[in-house]
């Protein structure tokens, strides 16, 4: 299950106590209420449409107005309807309802004739099990979400941690680029220091959110191997391939930062001759392909040993996703191939 869209979050935006209250009141209770009044009528020989509907009417009115003194009790007097005082709700809510119910008695006493029978104490029972019933399932609710939102915090925290280590990360990669191009190419630090501004820059603002579009994404991997070129000069190219249709999905923000810095080390420095990177990202729904290739030497793929680069990406696609992505690195004639699968999200870009 997906953690942003489809698990957690989406979990807390639905589990709303409000709504149950809503719905219970307006719907569930009157319908009820409606059925268990046309079997008394059915039972009593009483049956007549037109009163049937009368009452139900009554009904709605009844736990209408229910609804709305609550709502205002609740606003005056929120500490009595803290969920953990469960029967003082119980009792402020059977006093609101009967009270209400008294209000709309139905003045054609004999139409019914529950005052003369077991009818009446039946129908005030059952509406006494009916918000003892809702009452539970709203603790319950309220309960869940807390839970769920604990949880969320969780996430979000090792979330945070995970990127407060991958900052510093690139950060000192980027300051030994600037230290080794001041001992090699002093005349070149000035320009790279102006690049760098706006790629720190860049992060910043990506730092900031918890999704952005994969064409925001692939802005930052350009500005950073723009930086790079600077520093290998005519040793490396990049060329970047997004399909139009994948421009707008939005993915984890700063994902690739990583896997980008990884290919350079890998793919690019060690060597002296000219090397080449390729970005292409495609949509194959539901899934978000992204594809990094690089020239480097062929290596042993079945025992890779993950740096910190990798170990940061990969548990965050775990928090992110739980198991659901695909990530591989292998070698191949032409060097390594990086291949990541995420599924899509919607293409709104959130902030934290």
């Amino acid at each position: 299950m997906l953690f942003e869209n489809t698990n957690l979050r989406s979990l807390i935006k639905r589990i709303r106590p409000d709504n149950l209250q809503t719905t219970a009141f307006l719907v569930i209770f009157p319908l009820v209420n409606t059925i268990f009044a046309a079997t008394a009528l059915w039972d009593l020989g009483l049956f007549d449409i037109k009163l049937l509907v009368g009452l139900a009417v009554r009904l709605w009115l009844v736990f209408g107005t229910s609804l709305l003194i609550l709502g205002a009790l609740h606003w005056v007097l929120p500490d009595l309807f803290n969920t953990e005082k469960l029967f003082v709700q119980l009792v402020i809510h059977i006093f609101v309802v009967i009270g209400v119910g008294l209000v709309y008695s139905p003045p054609e006493a004999s139409a019914l004739q529950l005052s003369q029978s077991n009818n009446l104490i039946m129908a005030r029972v059952l509406i006494v099990l009916e918000l003892i019933v809702y009452l539970s399932v709203r603790r319950i609710l309220v309960q869940q979400k807390k839970v769920f939102e604990v949880a969320l915090l969780q996430k979000e925290t090792e979330l945070n941690v995970l990127r407060a280590q991958s900052n510093p990360h690139f950060l000192f990669n980027t300051l030994n680029l600037i230290a080794s191009e001041m001992l090699e190419h002093p005349a070149n630090t000035q320009e790279i220091v102006f690049d760098l501004s706006d790629l720190m820059r860049a992060n910043l603002k990506l730092a900031k959110q918890r999704f952005t579009s994969v064409e925001e994404e692939l802005k930052l991997v350009e500005l950073y191997l723009t930086l790079q070129q600077k520093r290998f000069k005519n040793r490396l190219t990049f060329s970047i391939k997004l399909a139009p249709e994948a421009a707008s999905v939005t993915m984890p923000a700063l994902l690739l930062q990583p896997v980008i810095e990884n290919t350079i080390k890998y793919g690019i420095a060690p060597y002296k001759a000219s090397g080449y990177i390729v970005v292409k990202v495609t949509l194959h729904k539901p899934w978000l392909e992204i594809v990094i290739k690089d020239s480097g030497e062929t290596f042993d793929d079945s025992c890779i040993k993950e740096g910190d680069g990798f170990r940061i990406l990969r548990q965050t696609l775990r928090l992110r996703y739980n198991n659901r992505f695909e990530l591989s690195l292998k070698s191949t004639e032409s060097g390594g191939l990086f291949t990541l699968r995420i599924p899509m999200v919607p293409s709104e870009t959130e902030h934290e």
